[in-house]
């Protein structure tokens, strides 16, 4: 997923566990997005947070929960028994759409 979404596991080493994985979401927040108080937007992760809710449950029918942690938006998906390679390639292509229309609409690539 990460190769496809062009970012990074949290945990690279694979120290934590099999079935469940955190990887970086496409959307960088631009500095001058950033709050003076507390270094966030809190305004603009709220919009982001919504858009990205919006998209991949009342669009697309899906869900991978997406979060911002330490600067990044991640999401968190884990495998099952009945979940394929496949499945998580499928999943990583939508979310780089949902990605690619956040920044687009938010205009988050033009700062």
């Amino acid at each position: 997923m990460s190769e496809i979404l062009g970012t990074e596991e949290m945990d690279p080493k694979g120290e934590y566990e099999f079935n469940m994985v955190n990887i970086a979401l496409p959307l960088r927040v631009p500095s001058s997005k950033q709050g003076l108080d507390t270094g966030i937007d809190i305004e603009l992760l709220k919009k982001i947070d919504g858009l990205y809710k919006k998209k991949t449950i009342l669009e697309r029918n899906m869900f991978s929960p997406a979060y911002w942690h330490n600067g990044k938006w991640w999401t968190r998906c884990s495998a099952q028994v009945w979940v394929e390679v496949e499945d998580f390639e499928k999943v990583a292509l939508a979310l780089k759409e949902v990605c690619k229309e956040i920044v687009d609409e938010l205009g988050l690539d033009k700062e």
